[in-house]
């Protein structure tokens, strides 16, 4: 009887489960595209988290703004639908707001800008302790941002007017107005004999060259002329710490971290090609 009674209840339950026929349902919505159609940055990277950060950043940050009883709210899709179009203009006032916060709380470690020069885009970055990066557009400034926010800190943001005071020199350098820099630097990038090399190569003056030989000689290691070399090749900042004025002892122009024409280009600027 036991037995009995048990099967019974294992056929009940197993008929319960079994799915009933019933209308054809709605075909899903498709997950491709962006809602709205919006290209804009901030919904792509929206888009690109997992989708319980996407519901609290929404939720937390655009929710509270929408009347009550405008838009029937089954998901993020309706919220997404209901909000305004993000253009140009509101992404740089979001961005001005952004570093504003980030300035007043102290978060912005490191700030960057890109500035147009005879020689290419210049990146800048600069920390509080002064300028820490400049970068031809030939090392990538993607990558470069990627190495400050490794190497410094990744409270990194574009912030323009940091940086205002370098590219006003760096403009008065090019149009031949300014022959030495008054900014400060952060030299935390290079660490020993590099940062010594470095520490040498504003002693030689403008319209002047000097070879690696004696750069390492003016260090204190005169036999040290391929870590001067080194130190040259791998200067965090170039056009301001003047590397394109070492050359080679024979008299050639050598190689440069943005280029043998900008180096050359550079010297003749100065007089010195």
């Amino acid at each position: 009887m036991t037995i009995a009674h048990r099967k019974a209840l294992d056929h009940v339950r197993a008929r319960s489960r079994r799915p009933i026929l019933t209308d054809m349902l709605p075909e899903p919505p498709a997950d491709e595209g962006s809602p709205g159609g919006w290209e804009s940055g901030p919904w792509e990277a929206l888009e690109a988290l997992p989708l319980k950060q996407r519901q609290t950043i929404a939720y937390r940050h655009v929710a509270k703004d929408i009347p009550e009883g405008r838009v029937p709210m089954t998901n993020e899709r309706d919220l997404f639908a209901a909000l305004p179009t993000i253009d140009d203009d509101v992404n740089r006032r979001l961005h001005r707001r952004l570093v504003d916060a980030a300035n007043a709380a102290g978060l912005l470690d490191v700030a960057y800008r890109t500035i147009d020069t005879p020689v290419g885009a210049l990146l800048l970055a600069a920390t509080p302790k002064g300028l820490v990066r400049v970068a031809y557009a030939s090392q990538d400034h993607d990558l470069v941002l990627e190495g400050l926010a490794r190497d410094v800190s990744p409270r990194i943001l574009r912030a323009p007017a940091r940086l205002d005071g370098v590219a006003w020199e760096i403009e008065e350098y090019f149009a031949g107005r300014r022959r030495t820099f008054d900014v400060p630097l952060d030299l935390q990038l290079s660490h020993g004999f590099r940062r010594t090399i470095l520490s040498h190569l504003p002693e030689i003056g403008y319209g002047k060259t000097a070879s690696y030989a004696a750069v390492a000689k003016a260090a204190g290691h005169p036999k040290a002329v391929r870590a001067a070399g080194s130190a040259c090749a791998s200067n965090p900042l170039p056009v301001v710490v003047p590397c394109h004025r070492v050359v080679r002892s024979d008299g050639t122009i050598g190689q440069y971290v943005g280029g043998v024409d900008a180096k050359r280009a550079l010297l003749t600027l100065e007089g010195a090609a």
